[in-house]
């Protein structure tokens, strides 16, 4: 005696699967967050121009991660490295460096992120520096390097762009490990140092 098999059909059901495939994917393509991301080499600056024609120019060695998608409503960029900041007005722009957070108030300014240092120099206008319970507020022609959430200094400058866009590296009150660090970031060297 044999046995009857029921045999289903996709056939009516395949224009209407096929619409729902084209549906989901479109919906993917428009709905998942789409990060930007620019990385500069070792002795190279590369320039970054922004969704709302704010730049950033990176120095050696560094990345930027930002939404192109949201940057209208979210001008939140990730930075690792250095990089100098010429920020459009607008509202809330705010580079993310994992030992701390640099939020504009209408200006251009360079952060460096390196191991455990912070450093935010502001050239026009004024920048909010904060570190987990520090927070400081720099003008035009002020410094600061903070550490472990603690200023280690503030003072004044007097220049008007930092010296590296014009290939020169100043290294102000840091230690030699600090040095060799920034000669492996600018030339791809690697030091060994007891």
């Amino acid at each position: 005696q044999q046995q009857a098999t029921k045999v289903f059909s996709l056939k009516p059901w395949t224009p209407i699967l096929a619409a729902a495939s084209v549906v989901l994917l479109v919906a993917l393509f428009f709905l998942w967050p789409r990060n930007t991301e620019y990385s500069s080499s070792y002795g190279e600056q590369l320039v970054v121009l922004l969704p709302d024609s704010s730049e950033v120019i990176l120095n050696a060695n560094s990345y930027v991660k930002y939404n192109a998608k949201s940057w209208q409503e979210n001008r939140e960029i990730e930075l690792k490295g250095e990089g100098f900041f010429k920020v459009k007005k607008g509202s809330t722009f705010r580079v993310k460096t994992d030992k701390g957070n640099v939020t504009v108030l209408g200006t251009s300014f360079t952060v460096k992120s390196w191991k455990d240092i912070l450093d935010v120099h502001c050239f026009t206008g004024k920048v909010q520096v904060k570190q987990g319970d520090f927070s400081d507020i720099l003008t035009k022609g002020q410094a600061l390097r903070a550490e472990d959430e603690r200023l280690i200094f503030k003072k004044s400058h007097s220049e008007n762009s930092p010296s590296w866009m014009e290939g020169i590296t100043k290294l102000e009150d840091v230690s030699i490990p600090q040095v060799l660090n920034e000669l492996e970031n600018q030339f791809g060297l690697k030091t060994d140092y007891e």
